[in-house]
């Protein structure tokens, strides 16, 4: 197997909680809790959950928006989890990130020119005409016209400025990319083209993804590994193909269920596991396995032991006490 490119291990990721009038600390927000796993060069791995399961506070921490709490990120063999900003910024070309919102990410003030630039700006690359070449080039392959380089980014369409947002986190050549939710706000026809020029631009520059997403049908369509988050913690990672039709964890089975099929035959037949309970707060979550509180298989050991992350088969793990009841 190559060398993986990115390798985070034990990934902490806490936000101190602050009440009363002189803001005394009350608790830790537990965003991030004790999350591993690896990218391989030229890999994509998806990373899916509900809402507030810690997928972006991940992809932020990667890119040291955070500071991780504890653990460590290893990116090309170097530890980024403890550098200084000052010492993070000759990484930074190597580590970019594509955001899910598009018309906050931009600058409303800066044309389309001065966004894409900034980059070899901050980095002092070239000269200005040659940054406008640079810059008309990358354009061109996120499939923008020529004109859109004088032009601002509220004139643009959603799908429009998230290729932007690509062409952006294109400039100075990276190795990996963090995509937070890159389509979930974009119409489903406009989401295929995204896709599509994520793979291509993969195939042609050797890129890795990490592809942070709620959507297991955009994520099954680009990923070739899964991990499921639930409440700051994986439950779950193996290959793409493996994972959708193979799930071992409750948790990841009732995320699968809940895939539209447009087949109405296959519709009627399958299955859907609908989850009881809300997901608990991450500044109090449950003891011992989080997902118990909404499992169908939860008993006294998941309440009182933290299930162990294991290699069940070959590239498959998952965390559950019960894994023989669940399958």
């Amino acid at each position: 197997m190559p060398e993986s490119l990115l390798q985070v291990d034990n990934l902490k990721m806490y936000f101190p909680v602050r009440s009363g009038i002189f803001l005394r600390q009350a608790g830790w927000v537990k965003a991030v809790d004790d999350v591993s796993f690896h990218i391989y060069p030229g890999e994509t791995l998806g990373l899916v959950g509900e809402s507030g399961c810690g997928k972006s506070t991940i992809g932020k921490s990667i890119v040291r928006l955070l500071k991780p709490t504890g653990g460590s990120i290893r990116f090309n063999g170097n530890n980024i989890a403890r550098l200084s900003q000052r010492k993070m910024r000759p990484l930074r070309p190597h580590i970019q990130m594509v955001f899910q919102d598009p018309a906050e990410s931009l600058n409303q003030r800066q044309s389309i020119g001065q966004i894409v630039a900034e980059p070899f700006v901050i980095h002092r690359m070239g000269t200005p005409a040659a940054r406008r070449e640079w810059v008309r080039g990358l354009l061109d392959r996120v499939g923008l016209p020529d004109s859109a380089i004088d032009r601002f980014p509220f004139e643009f369409s959603g799908g429009q400025r998230q290729r932007i947002g690509i062409a952006r986190a294109l400039t100075l050549n990276p190795s990996l990319i963090i995509l937070d939710e890159p389509v979930s706000a974009l119409d489903v026809s406009v989401q295929s083209q995204v896709l599509n020029l994520l793979l291509e631009l993969q195939e042609e520059r050797k890129l890795s993804y990490l592809f942070i997403a709620h959507d297991l049908s955009a994520v099954k369509h680009i990923s070739n590994r899964i991990g499921v988050m639930y409440l700051g913690r994986m439950v779950e990672l193996a290959d793409s193909y493996e994972l959708i039709t193979r799930p071992l964890h409750p948790y990841t089975k009732s995320l699968i269920s809940a895939i539209p099929i447009a087949d109405p035959k296959a519709a009627k037949a399958s299955e859907r596991i609908v989850l009881e309970g809300d997901v608990p707060s991450p500044l109090n979550p449950p003891s011992g396995c989080r997902f118990r509180t909404r499992c169908p298989y939860a008993d006294e050991q998941c309440a009182q032991e933290c299930p162990e992350w294991k290699e069940l088969e070959k590239g498959h793990f998952a965390a559950c006490h019960h894994i023989d009841k669940c399958n």
